[in-house]
């Protein structure tokens, strides 16, 4: 609720803001000194620089009179702000922009309709920003979020017309964007998030009309994937001691972490980043370095980078338990290495496909999979039977041109062809007229038995390869 204010009753601070609010000018209540200027101190400024929650509400919500030409705007910089900027439900007339200001206690604007909104630099307590609707940008760059026991900045269901920037931030509790969306650019550059408990930013079901950029100064090509950047300036960095949730977001042009740190709360064993069903439309700037397991099922992607090979990038996916095996990541990364006309990459993906598919199995399945990987790749690499043909069939040969079997009847005396011969074992049906005259025995019989089942599998294989490749296509 807003009490009402006149100028009659104002501090000289107040007074001071309520003269140039019609124009929209800067108050500027700093002392020159770095130190004493710093909002952390702020909770220690004295009334010269001290302006009233409700003073400030009310000059947002029209109390002050401004003339036809006038923008009427709060402009403050170094000044406290006492108690809680409460406007839930309200409509804000005029643009806030607080910069390296004390607002200890935050602000409520739940459900509220507001302009543009700075808070540049500044100290904040719990923002309460849910279901609201900023007409403009909305601002908190080099903000540090304070946010108690509860969030620092709880914005579910918000709606941003322009660009919202949350560049250097310090933030020790959630972040959270659930449902949100934003029509521009959401930029969350060399912030730094924490989480007492649940995720540091959660950003489920958030929509995003232009970048999402989570980066800071990239690692460059000295940090390979899964590399940890060694810097002297942590803050360099997007870094996060906690969970990153964009369980079914919807990023419309890029998403990147360049330079990012991804820390889980749990160690390797528990999840640092969320990305099932999310979607990019654009490039995925993929160089950074992630601690703990992802979910990536329903991942979708336009484009990599910096680019790597598939064994390079296949790395997001062994990481990525989820809820056991998933075929959507592996056939989105094929695709996109489809796309880039590196079929053999694609091909080495949806091997690993199947092989992580394999350990998936029951442990009486697997050796049939194992089979296939062997002789043929699962399909992709059919070279392989030819390869294992030709050797058996060459040590065959080599083997039964020095030791011919007895034939079946002695007094029948056919010539024996040990080349043919083998090639009659190794082939799963009748044809060459060599196998039935001749009776091997001993170790002569254990080769050829071995050279006919090895013959069976290999046919098999390449029936269920081919058909695989046909399915596929």
């Amino acid at each position: 609720m807003i009490v009402m204010v006149t100028a009659n009753g104002l501090s000289e601070a107040e007074q001071r803001l309520w003269e140039v609010f019609p124009t929209g000018q800067m108050v500027d209540f700093q002392s020159g000194t770095v130190q004493a200027d710093d909002p952390a101190l702020g909770g220690t400024w004295g009334p010269d620089r001290q302006i009233r929650a409700h003073v400030l509400a009310a000059l947002l919500c029209g109390a002050a009179p401004v003339e036809p030409g006038q923008v009427g705007r709060v402009t403050l910089r170094g000044a406290r702000i006492t108690g809680r900027i409460t406007l839930a439900d309200g409509e804000l007339k005029h643009a806030l922009w607080l910069d390296r200001c004390f607002v200890g206690d935050g602000i409520d604007l739940t459900n509220a309709v507001t302009r543009t909104i700075k808070l540049t630099g500044c100290l904040l307590g719990p923002l309460e920003l849910a279901g609201a609707n900023v007409g403009g940008d909305l601002r908190f760059s080099g903000a540090q979020l304070i946010g108690d026991s509860g969030l620092a900045l709880n914005a579910e269901r918000l709606n941003v017309a322009g660009n919202m920037a949350c560049d250097g931030i310090c933030a020790d509790s959630e972040i959270r964007l659930v449902g949100a969306s934003i029509a521009g650019q959401l930029s969350f550059r060399r912030a730094q998030l924490a989480a007492r408990d649940g995720p540091a930013l959660n950003a489920e079901g958030l929509t995003v009309g232009g970048d999402l950029l989570c980066d800071g100064d990239p690692f460059g090509p000295g940090y390979p994937f899964g590399t940890r950047p060694k810097t002297p300036d942590a803050r360099a960095h997007f870094r996060v001691d906690g969970l990153v949730n964009f369980h079914g977001a919807k990023i419309g042009a890029d998403l990147s972490f360049r330079g990012a740190e991804l820390l889980s709360r749990d160690g390797k064993d528990g999840y640092a980043l969320i990305a099932d069903n999310l979607t990019v439309t654009g490039l995925v700037y993929s160089n950074f370095f992630v601690e703990g397991w992802r979910y990536l099922n329903g991942f979708t992607y336009g484009d990599l980078q910096p680019y790597q090979s598939a064994r390079g990038n296949l790395e997001w996916l062994r990481q990525s338990p989820g809820h056991g095996y998933r075929d959507q990541p592996y056939q989105q990364l094929a695709a996109y290495y489809r796309r880039l006309g590196q079929d053999d990459q694609a091909r080495y993906v949806l091997l690993a496909r199947y092989r992580a598919r394999t350990k998936e199995q029951p442990w009486w399945a697997r050796p049939w999979g194992w089979l296939q990987d062997g002789f043929v790749g699962y399909g992709y690499a059919a070279w392989r039977a030819f390869a294992v043909l030709a050797i058996a069939f060459i040590g065959g040969w080599l083997y039964f041109r020095a030791h011919h079997p007895p034939p079946v009847s002695i007094h029948d005396q056919p010539s024996f062809n040990a080349a043919l011969y083998t090639l009659d074992l190794l082939i799963p049906v009748p044809g060459l007229g060599q196998v039935g005259d001749w009776n091997p025995q001993g170790v002569q019989l254990i080769v050829a038995a071995g050279l006919r089942s090895l013959g069976w599998l290999l046919t098999i294989t390449v029936i269920a390869a081919v058909t695989r490749t046909l399915s596929r296509s």
